[in-house]
């Protein structure tokens, strides 16, 4: 990396796609490390666009290992200072967005609750039951930093100021992610799946690493691991559920059907 080629940028305040790298604490301020190909340089937290009302270094840590966009605002001593609030703010401004448009967005944050990706110069805030399908008691356990997924934008939850990002509200869709919306999960369709668990009236079923439905208990015993023949009855690819009927364990006679003999000569 030439330092002509950053006094230019400087110069013309360029949007360029910097690396964070850490962040460290300087005085009262703390201070975001990037890196600019072979060169370093540092944004101030306070121009980072960080969601508002969360623990500032909790949301840095997220965004340590991602790529970002960044103004570059000058040089000094070797190191560039960069400004990533600006950057988002241009971004925006050449780049309209309203609700109901699907964008693909950037994981930048994972917490407990909550999710912010990035996407057009915005971050989106996408709640956790907008977010995944099903209980699960964190979203890390789902998403990462860092991920890329289609984001539909519902609204604007604050709107635009000088020194903040612009945050919009969203949910995730999984358009061609979704498995539970392939065409061999139709009802009446008879497919092999694997028992995972057998509850007190009901049984889980694994049909892929993906997707898992569940049956009513069948008249004949069933173990987790047994496989098993089943028929879809239906199926909510929205809310990734699929019931079944049990028809027979792989290997087994069919159940449910008396052999009939009769007595007598033939």
């Amino acid at each position: 990396m030439q330092w002509s080629e950053l006094k230019i940028l400087a110069a013309r305040r360029e949007i360029v796609p910097v690396v964070v790298t850490g962040f460290h604490e300087t005085g009262d301020a703390i201070v975001v490390d990037v890196a600019y190909g072979e060169a370093t340089g540092f944004i101030p937290a306070s121009r980072m666009a960080l969601p508002p009302d969360h623990d500032v270094e909790l949301l840095l840590t997220d965004l340590i290992g991602q790529e970002i966009d960044a103004v570059i605002a000058g040089l000094d001593d070797g190191v560039f200072a960069a400004d990533r609030l600006s950057a988002m703010q241009r971004i925006r401004g050449r780049t309209p967005l309203s609700p109901e448009t699907v964008v693909r967005a950037r994981i930048r944050h994972v917490l407990p609750n909550v999710l912010y990706a990035e996407a057009a110069g915005r971050l989106i805030r996408v709640e956790h039951d907008a977010a995944v399908r099903r209980r699960t008691p964190t979203l890390r356990l789902v998403y990462a930093p860092g991920d890329e997924k289609d984001v539909r934008i519902e609204k604007v939850v604050s709107p635009p100021a000088e020194d903040a990002p612009e945050i919009y509200a969203g949910n995730i869709i999984a358009v061609a992610e979704n498995p539970y919306a392939k065409a061999m999960y139709r009802p009446g369709a008879r497919l092999r799946a694997t028992v995972l668990r057998v509850f007190d009236r009901s049984i889980s079923l694994s049909f892929e690493p993906e997707v898992i439905g569940f049956a009513h208990l069948p008249r004949y015993p069933v173990a987790p691991g047994d496989e098993v023949i089943v028929k879809i009855d239906s199926v909510n690819p929205d809310e990734m559920k699929i019931f079944a009927t049990i028809i027979r364990r792989v290997g087994a006679r069919m159940p449910g059907k008396a052999v009939i003999r009769r007595r007598g000569r033939y």
